[in-house]
């Protein structure tokens, strides 16, 4: 019986993600900087906000309790 020897095979296989990744890779640094700098700028800006928020409310109840003890002071009754 005589064996035959195996031939390579060679398949055109072409995995499905190939061609993203090779755009992400010739993404430039400057783009991902500006991205991800546009991205914290709207988290910045919620913080802030919300900080501004705070900040006036503490005001407000400060000043309604210093308006209701000199409210107090000169009450006729």
């Amino acid at each position: 019986m005589v064996l035959k020897q195996q031939k390579y095979k060679r398949f055109n296989y072409k995995p499905r993600f190939q061609d993203g990744s090779k755009d992400s890779q010739k993404e430039s640094f400057e783009d991902k900087w500006l991205r991800e700098r546009q991205g914290n700028r709207h988290k910045t800006f919620k913080m802030s906000r919300l900080t501004l928020l705070l900040i006036l409310l503490v005001v407000v109840l400060i000043l309604m309790y210093v308006l209701s003890n000199i409210s107090d002071d000169y009450a006729l009754f």
